[in-house]
């Protein structure tokens, strides 16, 4: 058998009739993960030719499987059409149809070739320009940069990831804060948080005044004046000089390497540009010091290091989830008791079952339903690149349904990150949940592993995923 072609045969792959067993016994025991629906489109009966490549997302050797049969057409959970017959893993590469009710049509091409039907949303999106979701360059790929001054930003920023402290050192001295700017200070209209330092530029004493700007998407900036604040100081590819970043970043002026540089941050990004200041107060980028995503992640915590080794070297096996037909759930019918609804009060569009299975979650030898629940978590937050996206494991009773006013679905909902991707896996016998946010969300960017008990969740694993790199500017 092509090892490309992960079929799903019992004597090919080693697995006995009960474990096979227990592998669909959700799907056996919860009818509303499988329905006739009378409404189907004519493509879920008739597929449109796979015609675009995509590359499958997700985490190392995490499983896509492949239904011979559109699941909408199934008239139930003993149908065996639907059940898959292969899998193919993150990495693989898929020639697949646009979406029809949630479901692509794709085929998948080794020694031998196998069709079917895959579930839409494990795809990356084809209605979006060639290139858009080009793979992310590698920290390990950039160039080093020569300078000085950057290397040094480089090293700080990377402690900072490993322990969470340190900032790039402050060139700046006697910082006051301001009621209102100075005249001519600024971009005219509301501002906040004003503050005014002295700064010392190759023997030059200037005035380094700082200022909110904006709305949602706001950006924090700096100017550098005389200190007569007669004549502005013009910095290169400073907020107030062009700054082409599209918004939402940070200023200030850090010395390194025994000078002074005029340091613009973008916060979404994660990206710092060093901008040197000359003595006749000329300036221009020198260097971006960027985070970036590692080849080899590095491990921040670990309470359980063999765990923590296997998903870096990717030798843990996936839990049996089976992706299923979506379907939607109120908040309501989480029963999760007195309140609890309202914790949903900011989310976007449906809370919606996107796969089940039945695993020992709690890792206390009873196996149990359990579904992941995909919604969008957070407000509107106004086109500032934040992703909301979360899902999370919840328990289900055998009817199909979320368990009533349960410990553990109140829990790991209190517990929901937002921008994360999300799968369960097992290990030596026991279930981990590993999350990790995604590379374009705002904020700190997390790879880490929990264990769940009856009494709660327990982080197993932190990792950094990414590097700082810093690479000049030519």
């Amino acid at each position: 058998m092509d090892s490309r072609l992960r079929l799903l045969r019992l004597t090919a792959i080693g697995v006995t009739p009960n474990t096979w067993a227990q592998v669909f016994a959700i799907a056996l025991c919860c009818p509303i993960a499988w329905s006739q629906d009378v409404s189907m489109p004519s493509c879920a009966s008739n597929p449109p030719t796979p015609s675009y490549v995509v590359t499958v997302r997700g985490f190392p050797a995490e499983r896509l499987y492949i239904h011979p049969t559109h699941p909408g057409l199934c008239s139930g959970a003993d149908d065996t059409r639907c059940k898959p017959n292969a899998y193919v893993i993150s990495g693989d590469r898929l020639t697949v149809s646009e979406s029809c009710a949630n479901w692509s049509f794709a085929s998948f091409s080794g020694k031998t070739k196998v069709t079917g039907w895959v579930a839409t949303g494990h795809l990356p999106r084809i209605d979006l320009p060639v290139g858009t979701e080009a793979e992310p360059q590698l920290a390990e790929a950039v160039s080093k940069s020569a300078n000085p001054a950057c290397l040094e930003a480089e090293t700080i920023l990377n402690q900072q990831l490993l322990t969470g402290h340190g900032d790039l050192p402050s060139a700046l001295a006697d910082t006051e804060s301001l009621s209102e700017l100075p005249a001519g200070v600024g971009p005219g209209g509301q501002t906040w948080s004003g503050s005014e330092s002295d700064v010392q530029i190759h023997g030059h004493a200037l005035k380094a005044v700082g200022y909110g700007s904006g709305g949602t998407c706001n950006d924090n900036s700096m100017e550098l004046w005389t200190p007569d604040f007669k004549s502005r100081i013009t910095v290169a590819g400073s907020n107030v000089n062009g700054a082409d970043d599209g918004g939402y970043s940070s200023e200030t002026v850090v010395k390194l390497a025994g000078q002074p540089y005029f340091a613009h941050m973008t916060r979404s990004a994660r990206s710092v540009t060093l901008i040197g200041l000359h003595k006749d107060l000329s300036s221009n980028a020198i260097c971006h010091v960027t985070e970036l995503p590692t080849r080899r992640e590095v491990i921040k915590s670990a309470t359980d290091s063999a765990v923590c080794d296997a998903v870096l070297a990717n030798h843990v096996e996936g839990a049996p989830m089976d992706d299923i037909e979506p379907f939607d759930l109120s908040p309501e019918a989480l029963r999760l008791g007195d309140g609890s609804v309202d914790r949903f009060s900011n989310t976007r569009g449906p809370l919606r079952v996107i796969s089940r299975g039945r695993i020992d979650i709690e890792n206390n030898g009873s196996l149990r339903d359990v579904a992941m629940l995909d919604f969008e978590n957070g407000v509107d937050t106004a086109g500032c690149g934040h992703d909301v996206d979360t899902r999370v494991p919840i328990i289900l009773n055998a009817d199909g349904m979320p368990s009533p006013k349960s410990t553990f679905n109140n829990k790991i909902l209190e517990d929901a990150g937002a921008g994360e991707d999300t799968r369960l896996f097992r290990f030596h016998g026991s279930s981990y949940y590993e999350t990790r946010s995604h590379l374009d969300a705002d904020g700190e960017i997390t790879h880490r592993v929990w264990k769940f008990t009856t009494s709660g969740r327990v982080k197993i694993c932190e990792f950094i995923p990414v590097q700082y790199r810093a690479n000049d500017v030519h």
